[in-house]
């Protein structure tokens, strides 16, 4: 009986061959050619023996023809668009909810397919994509309230789509106000956002894209929560700063916590734990 050793080629991030997936069920064969199978499992566990690690975890995607903003760079934790290598880019679409297992026995002797590779800054998006459901910010339940009573998330939302490739991040400081539910109608939560950009594969196109789109967030807050009189209600968008993803210290991705696009509350997601 064949054993499955640390010398086996699979990684995080590799397809499965077609034929392979076809053989385990996990597509169908009329469908091959618009479906993959990656394997999300952490490269030490994929190495571990059997006895320890039975199973490798995979997900099934598909192939999309265009990338949309708002699921790439792990921005939203249950779907992401990743790029894989090849003679022409092929993009990727992951959904979490299309999760499974695949026995290791199985995966004995096999390649992984040689044609799609994913690059080592594609497989990191991928690895902070996949910890993000395990590990996200939650916002206030009346601050939520506050933000979708003038669908200014999905305001938002729309915002950042055309644009969202060249943004790798939204983070909110509510500063002291973030873990409460202010009671007053007449308190109003004070917001910092921050849009981080990216800096490959061309700095000024998305420092100016990321400015574009601060504009449109700004003015977005001033209709919905500035009154005729110039005062701020519910909310107040005390600035809407523009950084790279090279000028980010430690500190602030630590402090800050991320906007992503499923924008949860503590009461949809009540087991969600709270970013440190």
């Amino acid at each position: 009986m064949a054993v499955w050793t640390r010398n086996e080629l699979w990684r995080q991030g590799q397809l499965l061959s077609t034929q392979k997936a076809v053989e385990l069920k996990l597509i169908k064969e009329a469908d091959a050619e618009q479906y993959v199978v990656v394997i999300i499992s952490h490269d030490c566990d994929v190495a571990a023996d059997v006895e320890l690690e039975p199973t490798i975890e995979v997900i099934i995607g598909r192939f999309v023809e265009e990338l949309h903003g708002n699921v790439t760079n792990a921005k939203n934790v249950r779907e992401l668009q990743i790029k894989y290598d090849s003679q022409s880019d092929k993009i990727v679409e992951l959904k979490a909810a299309n999760r499974t297992f695949v026995n290791k026995q199985k995966l004995i002797g096999c390649n992984p397919r040689d044609d799609l590779n994913l690059a080592l800054n594609n497989k990191r998006i991928l690895q902070k994509w996949l910890a993000a459901r395990y590990d996200r910010s939650a916002f206030p339940n009346e601050f939520e309230h506050r933000l979708k009573k003038h669908k200014t998330h999905d305001v938002i939302a729309k915002i950042l789509k055309p644009s969202g490739g060249f943004i790798r991040g939204v983070y909110f400081d509510l500063g002291n106000q973030a873990d409460t539910d202010i009671e007053s109608c007449d308190d109003v939560y004070e917001l910092e956002i921050y849009l981080l950009h990216v800096t490959e594969p061309d700095t000024l196109l998305a420092e100016n894209a990321a400015k574009e789109i601060k504009l449109k967030i700004s003015a977005c807050f001033s209709k919905n929560y500035c009154n005729s009189q110039g005062q701020w209600t519910s909310i107040e968008l005390v600035g809407c700063h523009v950084i790279s993803d090279e000028a980010m210290t430690v500190r602030q991705s630590l402090s800050l916590r991320q906007w992503r696009m499923d924008h949860m509350s503590l009461r949809e997601d009540p087991n969600q734990p709270m970013a440190s």
